[in-house]
């Protein structure tokens, strides 16, 4: 007889003699860990920071680096990613500032293998049948339970990661045991960045949403879900105030020529105002722009009222979180908590390079210092922080590993775990 034939068969008899001596016949099954049955499928929502998104693009690499893959291996589960073929969709930017022939200070745009910002190369292998880390960069609130409304900010990362499922479409077919959700960073970003508030989610389509998603979660009847607040944007390193780009058009690292209207001083010897506005390094980006302006009217520019209502829209955000995690007995993890707390101790200067102290009524050789020990600057790690990659917006993978320890630290004391 063919021994793959009477291999089965042999192991099927004795199955039948030993079932009959056992007046109780039972399967035994090894008894999970509680890590093991919360974790037994673990599943993400969120946007481009949980999908693993750094330096201002995403590829299988960047995204075995994000939070969720080291939460879960912190727990020792298996965890499925759509993975994304190098060099990326797009690649990621290879560094911040260079040089060119002349020896002028230019934003470098050279990304991995000399991609482009609109290269894409689609996936690295079929996608796994249910998929555990269901962010998709760019996702706001909405785009996470309606990809199809109209409006809809979904881009082609949406059909690729998911395969054209919203993300509660895909955490729900995963049956999730446990659910991290970080959503309403892109409902914010938008208007910061732009120097445009208009461009925020209003608060009530955020509150209908939020709602949507947290009955899809609670439909799939996980045993664990947490809820992680919506960062403070304007504490982004890619927003700086417009003194910043003075000084550093005065070193010599400015990419652009800087205005005199973010001088700290106007015609008069007066101190300029101006100079305190937000201004985004998406102006050294543009090709449009050709000299970076503090002016409230130019683009990229934020007043101080202004980034005071966007620090308003994201409390507001996520008191609505927070109140939907308590009416739930879901857990809640503050970003800002977290972010205060990387900070502290003589790691947190170069962990998260804010001109925080910068001002216009300073001597030039007191803002000078401060940028170079506390602003974006040449000399820094990753030139705007340890935390934070080459885009000045998404983490590092220095910054996943603290998040995610964050995380674990909120998990293990709901459920007396140790990960």
């Amino acid at each position: 007889m063919n021994r793959r034939i009477a291999l089965p068969l042999l192991t099927a008899a004795l199955a039948l003699t030993l079932g009959g001596c056992i007046e109780d016949e039972t399967i035994v099954v090894p008894e999970q860990t509680e890590e093991q049955q919360i974790f037994q499928r673990y599943v993400a929502l969120g946007n481009s920071l949980t999908a693993g998104y750094m330096s201002g693009g995403i590829n299988d690499s960047t995204q075995r680096l994000a939070y969720p893959v080291v939460l879960a291996q912190r727990a020792g589960a298996s965890f499925s990613i759509p993975s994304l073929a190098m060099p990326g969709c797009p690649p990621p930017l290879v560094g911040v500032l260079d040089t060119d022939e002349t020896g002028a200070t230019i934003l470098e745009r050279d990304r991995v293998s000399g991609g482009t910002s609109s290269s894409c190369a689609l996936r690295s292998q079929p996608a796994p049948e249910v998929v555990q880390n269901v962010a998709v960069p760019g996702a706001r609130m909405a785009d996470a339970f309606d990809i199809d409304r109209p409006g809809s900010a979904t881009n082609p990362l949406t059909t690729l990661l998911l395969g054209g499922m919203s993300q509660v479409e895909a955490m729900r077919r995963a049956q999730p045991t446990l659910v991290t959700s970080w959503l309403g960073n892109n409902d914010v970003l938008a208007g910061a960045l732009r120097g445009d508030p208009a461009l925020m989610t209003p608060l009530d389509t955020f509150a209908v949403y939020e709602a949507r998603v947290a009955g899809g979660i609670g439909g799939a009847r996980p045993l664990g879900v947490v809820l992680i607040g919506v960062v403070d944007v304007t504490l982004a390193p890619v927003l700086q105030p417009g003194l910043y780009y003075w000084v550093a058009d005065s070193l010599g690292f400015a990419p652009k020529p800087v205005s005199a209207d973010c001088a700290p001083t106007d015609a008069t010897g007066a101190r300029n105002p101006l100079s305190m506005n937000t201004v985004s390094f998406l102006a050294y980006g543009d090709p449009e722009v050709t000299v970076v302006s503090c002016d409230p009217a130019a683009p990229y520019v934020l007043t101080r009222e202004e980034a005071d209502s966007v620090a308003e829209r994201v409390d507001a955000f996520n008191s609505i979180l927070r109140q939907q995690a308590m009416s739930r007995s879901w857990m809640y993890l503050s970003s800002t908590q977290v972010l205060d707390q990387a900070l502290l101790g003589s790691e947190g200067r170069n962990r998260l390079r804010r001109c925080e102290f910068l001002d216009n009524t300073l001597t030039l050789e007191a803002m000078v210092f401060l940028v170079e020990t506390q602003c974006p600057h040449p000399s820094a790690p990753n030139f705007f922080g340890s935390f934070v990659t080459f885009d000045g917006i998404h983490m590092s993978d220095e910054a996943h590993r603290f998040l995610a320890g964050a995380l674990a630290d909120v998990i293990e004391a709901r459920f007396d775990l140790t990960l």
